[in-house]
């Protein structure tokens, strides 16, 4: 629990030397630190050893832990404890600390189970005051638990003013997100806000799955045909309440008419359940599925190579909110939301149009996709770079 931990109660002194005279000592301040267990985890933990590579000293800190992490940490606060408890700590974590930033990574559900953030700001900015902040707003509703009746949509509302009530009271010096629409959002409240692309997380490379996929394939009762399957795949936390028949239907009758076997994989901490992909088997019996569960790194690259296709839910979970997508564009996969988001206006991410595909395109020329032919453009190293003008510009 001690801010210390692991640092033998070092401080900064041993890790500066070596470093370039204008370093940044910044202190991350983020969520569960377990590699493929959260989204914006994989992201603090990438962006730090980028930002590690470039000079910087990145100390972290996390206010929901869950479990031990892989690397010692400099506060791992339980997601069982107090919150209270927790922000304390933090407030004495920073103070020994010292950092020349602190850098907050904002999504509301990672700090209260529901979404509620606002009931847990005032903790938290007395825990920042003093230091000068940065934040990251990765998400100002907890849309991931929220279905898409009426009351979801008030409850999207009142959590997303509250997220932006939490900003004016924290007053941060910079403000960063992923994309354009929370970027305009954020400015409507009087904080101007600068976009930080989001990168993928996962090694780019142009292996392919070998023996593992087959003996996953065949414990199904299904074979790795690579010329008569037309493959499929959905990654990352998908929504509950996914029933992309219309997008999976289309799919499947372009791949027949290539006498091609559609197969869906599954991979990751979906949140799928054996009742709902049986329920899907029952609904499309022309297409195949399995999940495939958690899968390390490299598998994950894998099978972002063997795809002709990455599944996402909507458009919001494309541009600017997922590293999983990020990923997938970042190896040369297209992908395509099974359901438009109107007040979502921007067309693709910027440098890859020609793989970000509208809802209702036509799927036919996903299969004349060569698998594993990606550009392979990795985004992470000027991610960082990014940060560190945005954070030595901040008045």
């Amino acid at each position: 629990m001690s801010c210390w931990e692991g640092l033998g109660g070092a401080g900064w002194g041993p890790i500066l030397q070596g470093m370039t005279e204008d370093a940044l000592r910044l202190a991350m301040v983020t969520a569960d630190l377990r590699p493929g267990c959260s989204g914006v985890g994989d992201y603090s933990l990438s962006l730090a050893q980028a930002l590690k590579a470039q000079g910087q000293e990145v100390r972290l800190l996390s206010l929901a832990a869950e479990g031990e992490a892989e690397r010692p940490l400099d506060l791992a606060c339980s997601a069982d404890q107090a919150w209270h408890r927790r922000t304390a700590a933090l407030k004495t974590c920073l103070a020994a600390l010292e950092p020349d930033w602190v850098f907050l990574q904002l999504m509301p559900q990672l700090y209260h189970p529901r979404g509620w953030i606002g009931r847990i700001g005032p903790g938290l900015v007395r825990a920042l005051e003093g230091h000068r902040l940065a934040v990251m707003v990765h998400e100002l509703h907890a849309s991931v638990i929220l279905g898409r009746d009426a009351a979801s949509a008030a409850r999207r509302r009142r959590q997303a003013a509250a997220s932006l009530a939490l900003l004016e009271r924290m007053q941060p010096e910079a403000v960063m997100t992923s994309n354009a629409l929370y970027r305009d959002r954020i400015a409507s409240a009087g904080l101007p806000a600068r976009v930080l692309p989001l990168f993928s997380h996962l090694p780019t490379g142009p292996e392919q799955p070998g023996a593992w996929l087959e003996e996953a394939l065949r414990a199904a009762g299904l074979k790795m045909e690579r010329e008569r399957t037309a493959f499929l795949l959905a990654m990352g936390r998908l929504r509950a309440d996914w029933e992309p028949f219309e997008t999976l239907a289309a799919l499947a009758a372009a791949a027949r008419r290539r006498r091609r076997r559609p197969l869906l994989l599954v991979a990751g901490r979906t949140g799928m359940t054996a009742e709902r992909l049986d329920f899907w088997r029952r609904r499309l019996p022309a297409m195949d599925f399995l999940d495939l569960g958690p899968q390390p790194a490299r598998h994950l690259v894998q099978l972002l190579n063997l795809a002709q296709v990455l599944l996402t839910p909507t458009r919001y979970e494309v541009l600017g909110k997922s590293s999983i997508a990020a990923a997938a564009l970042a190896q040369g996969v297209p992908v395509l939301p099974s359901e438009g988001d109107p007040a979502f206006g921007e067309p693709a991410p910027p440098g890859f149009e020609g793989l970000f595909l509208r809802p209702g395109s036509d799927p036919a020329a996903l299969f004349e996709r060569r698998p594993g032919s990606g550009p392979f453009r990795p985004q992470l190293e000027g991610v960082a770079a990014r940060l560190l003008t945005l954070l030595r510009n901040s008045a």
